[in-house]
């Protein structure tokens, strides 16, 4: 019987926790963008006026793809919140498919293999086509993905009333909506 009201305590406890998590703003802006990152729906993302600095990246139409091509099977968790005023830290898990047990040499002989099949040279990579190379990425190696969680930390920033995302202070977070993050980036950066 003890056991029993221990676990239907903690339940309650766990339930009044999460509630409270509900009534923080930032917490709301991140879960609605995130939503809208997922599913892929620029136009539904443009159209929210909350959405107008939520992510300061996602200026166009193919930024928006770029980051949210390869997210699908991406989950975020909020877990925790700490805001104040104008700022605000999420504790978020994410769940993400990761292929970081591809080899560098395995990576980069895909990477170039794909800018052939293309017809892009490495000089000429844009954020355009930086969506093709992932999308010919993903054709080959889609089925070597693992599914893996981490806690991240999500910094917000309010101005003008609008809760947004610093690109520069949540380089954890953009990694976790792309396929290729780590190793995309830097082969192009080489």
């Amino acid at each position: 019987m003890k056991k029993i009201v221990s676990v239907l305590l903690l339940m309650f406890t766990f339930l009044s926790f999460s509630n409270n998590l509900d009534k923080y703003e930032s917490k709301r802006i991140f879960e609605q963008g995130m939503k809208y990152i997922v599913a892929q729906d620029y136009k539904a993302y443009r159209q929210d006026p909350e959405m107008s600095i939520f992510m300061e990246l996602i200026s166009s139409e193919a930024d928006f793809k770029a980051m949210s091509g390869f997210s699908k099977k991406n989950k975020y968790e909020v877990t925790k919140v700490k805001e104040t005023n104008n700022k605000s830290t999420l504790d978020v898990r994410v769940n993400y498919v990761s292929y970081d047990s591809l080899s560098d040499e395995e990576f980069v002989s895909a990477f170039l293999e794909s800018l052939s099949d293309l017809g892009i040279s490495p000089d000429s990579i844009n954020s355009k086509n930086a969506i093709l190379i992932y999308e010919k990425l993903y054709e080959k190696y889609n089925h070597k993905g693992v599914m893996k969680t981490k806690n991240i930390k999500v910094t917000m920033n309010k101005a003008n009333g609008l809760w947004g995302i610093n690109y520069d202070k949540n380089l954890d977070l953009i990694s976790t909506l792309s396929v290729f993050p780590t190793k995309f980036f830097d082969l192009m950066m080489r």
